[in-house]
């Protein structure tokens, strides 16, 4: 004899989760809005980091009476994300040496960071393996934007050298430093999403679960209309998870 939740849909889940996203940002391009161009030059790829938190649900598919069928299943997250990401070139420029105040070319670094968050929701199939416990997630990314931001700034790398503030006579190692809004920023962005997670249970019904957890989530559609800046990100963080049925099946007793 078996206790009658051991045959209900054991895992169905409700939880919370967090982690840290782990940022690439391709801006393609040279200039936009106040930013000038430098050259023919376009940004390199840059990296950075940012976080995501937020609540889940997930809910088996029941193709068979039995539980130990019931591997697919629906996800569902919503959370609040957050993207940044610095990329840079660099080009000589002319600089004045500290000590004899003559000009020269000396290489100066051009910084774009970009700053996004996102409200996001995230719907995708799962697959578990390992008795239910390893899960495999693919679906879709859905993001609305709540802000997009950039910072720039333009900075002599050799601290020999400084600019000269041709309006001011001040001098110094950065010039140019300002921050904005994204002109034309997409108020909505969309990518697939994998992901694995490994649920550890806590207690001796497995009803409260701790999944660490990564999921990848490629870029597909740019951030700005009439630009090429596009951004990925790779997610590691874990869930706390609570399930209304018991996740350890119970030995059957007389």
């Amino acid at each position: 004899y078996l206790p009658p939740d051991a045959e209900s849909s054991y895992f169905t889940r409700f939880g919370v989760f967090g982690g840290a996203n782990l940022v690439t940002q391709t801006p393609n391009f040279s200039a936009f809005g106040n930013i000038p161009a430098v050259g023919t030059a376009t940004y390199a790829a840059g990296t950075g980091i940012g976080f995501a938190a937020g609540a889940l649900f997930e809910y088996p598919f029941s193709f068979s009476s039995g539980p130990e069928r019931n591997v697919f299943g629906l996800s569902l997250r919503l959370s609040y994300a957050t993207s940044n990401a610095k990329s840079s070139l660099t080009n000589n420029e002319i600089a004045y040496d500290k000590t004899t105040d003559q000009p020269t070319n000396v290489p100066v670094e051009y910084s774009l960071e970009g700053r996004f968050n996102f409200l996001a929701f995230e719907p995708t199939l799962t697959y578990r393996l390992a008795n239910g416990r390893l899960a495999l997630y693919a679906g879709l990314r859905a993001g609305l934007a709540l802000s997009s931001t950039y910072s720039y700034a333009e900075r002599v790398q050799d601290p020999r050298y400084v600019f000269l503030n041709g309006s001011t006579g001040q001098t110094g190692t950065t010039f140019g430093e300002t921050s904005d809004k994204i002109p034309n920023a997409q108020a909505f962005n969309l990518a697939p999403t994998l992901g694995v997670g490994y649920e550890i249970p806590l207690n001796a019904d497995g009803t409260i679960m701790f999944q660490p957890e990564g999921f990848w989530s490629p870029g597909l559609l740019s951030l700005a209309s009439g630009l090429d800046w596009i951004i990925s990100g790779f997610s590691v963080g874990a869930s706390l998870k609570y399930s209304p049925f018991r996740t350890i099946r119970p030995a059957p007793y007389a």
